[in-house]
C-alpha cells in the first residue's frame, strides 16, 4: 500500500502507534473542508509537525499514512575505487559498486557508471541482459566479469583492462529502480611519472645566478617547486620563481627558473633543491645542485692574476727574428 499525505485541519493527532491517556489508539483523521489530498510518499518525506510533549504530537499541516513497503531499501553500502594508478603499471582494475536491495525491486533494477559527471553513462547493466560499454569505456571492459554470483549484482562492476592516463577522473555509480536510486562518486588517478627531471644554474652577471629546474613526460599536471637550503628546517621557497607549462601528447612539461643575488644568499655554498609532485597521489621526486658564491674582491684580484700570467707567457712577436 503507497503512503498518502493529506492536510489535516488543526486535529490532535498522537505520533503512529502511540496512545492516548486511556491506552487507546486513535484511528480517525479529520480532513480539512475542501477535502484537498497534499499529495503521496514512499515514506516519511515531506511531513512537517510540531512535536509538543511526550509521545503525542500536534500536527499542525500534514499526517503521513504509512506506506507497509519501507523506504531507501535499495541503498549502495560500498564504492570501491583505486585512488591511485600508476599508467601502465596494471594489466585490469576493478571498480566495484556493492548495493543491497528488496525483491520489489528486482524487476526494474539499472546499474549505471558515469565519468566525470557527464550525462551519458559509459556503462549499463540490466540484469538478465548483457552489460554494455559506452563513450570512454567502450573496449576498455571486461564485459564478462562477475562480481557476484547474485543475478541481480552480478555485473555490477567495472574491470577496466590496461588502465591509462585519459580514464583519470570521477566514476558515479547509480542504482535505480521503479521504486528508488542511489548514486555514489570517487576519482580514480591514472599517473604518469616523469621521463626526466634536471636542475641546473649558470650566472647571468658577476654577481647573480639564474636556476632552472625542468621537468617531462608527466600526467596529470604536476606541481614543480624551487627551495634554498639544505635541510627541510632551513630551507625555504623560492617565491621568485618563474613557472612556465606546456602540455603535449606525451604529458605535460613543466621549467621553473629563478634569477638571484649573490648578496641575498645565506650561505657561501648554497644548495638549490627542485622537488617534482603530483597532488593526490605519493609520487615526488627531487634533484639538487649546490652553487658556490664567489667573492667578488678575490674574484677580481684572480682574473688579473690570470690576465698576466698569460700575458708573461704570450711569446714576444720578434721572438726567431734576425
Amino acid at each position: 500500500m503507497e503512503a498518502e499525505i493529506i492536510a489535516v485541519a488543526g486535529v490532535d493527532v498522537p505520533v503512529m502507534g502511540d496512545e492516548n491517556e486511556k491506552g487507546i489508539k486513535r484511528k480517525e483523521v479529520k480532513r480539512p473542508l475542501d477535502n484537498t489530498r497534499v499529495g503521496k510518499a514512499p515514506g516519511m518525506d515531506g511531513v512537517r509537525a510540531d512535536v509538543k510533549g511526550r509521545g503525542r504530537s500536534t500536527i499542525s499541516s500534514l499526517v503521513l499514512i504509512p506506506s507497509s513497503t519501507g523506504c531507501n531499501a535499495l541503498h549502495i553500502t560500498d564504492l570501491d575505487v583505486p585512488k591511485v594508478i600508476q599508467n601502465g603499471s596494471r594489466s585490469s582494475v576493478i571498480l566495484d559498486c556493492i548495493y543491497s536491495y528488496e525483491p520489489h525491486d528486482q524487476g526494474s533494477l539499472v546499474v549505471k557508471w558515469f565519468w566525470n559527471h557527464e550525462p551519458e553513462a559509459v556503462y549499463q547493466w540490466i540484469p538478465g541482459k548483457k552489460p554494455e560499454a559506452i563513450g570512454i569505456l567502450r573496449g576498455r571492459l571486461n564485459l564478462e566479469y562477475s562480481a557476484s554470483k547474485d543475478k541481480y549484482s552480478q555485473h555490477r562492476a567495472l574491470e577496466i583492462l590496461y588502465p591509462t592516463t585519459e580514464l583519470t577522473g570521477f566514476y558515479t555509480c547509480s542504482v535505480s529502480s521503479f521504486h528508488d536510486e542511489e548514486f555514489e562518486s570517487k576519482r580514480m588517478i591514472v599517473y604518469a611519472p616523469a621521463t626526466r627531471v634536471n636542475v641546473s644554474y649558470h650566472k647571468t652577471t658577476p654577481s647573480t645566478v639564474n636556476v632552472t629546474c625542468d621537468a617531462h613526460g608527466m600526467y596529470p599536471k604536476p606541481l614543480l617547486r624551487l627551495y634554498e637550503g639544505a635541510t627541510k628546517q632551513s630551507r625555504s621557497l623560492v617565491k621568485e620563481a618563474h613557472e612556465e607549462v606546456i602540455e603535449a601528447e606525451d604529458g605535460f612539461s613543466v621549467y621553473l627558473q629563478a634569477q638571484m643575488e649573490d648578496r641575498v644568499l645565506k650561505q657561501q655554498e648554497t644548495i638549490f633543491e627542485c622537488v617534482l609532485s603530483i597532488l593526490e597521489t605519493e609520487y615526488q621526486v627531487r634533484r639538487n645542485i649546490i652553487y658556490f658564491k664567489r667573492d667578488e674582491k678575490n674574484y677580481n684580484e684572480f682574473l688579473l692574476m690570470m690576465l698576466m700570467i698569460i700575458f708573461t707567457n704570450a711569446p714576444d712577436s720578434h721572438e726567431g727574428k734576425e
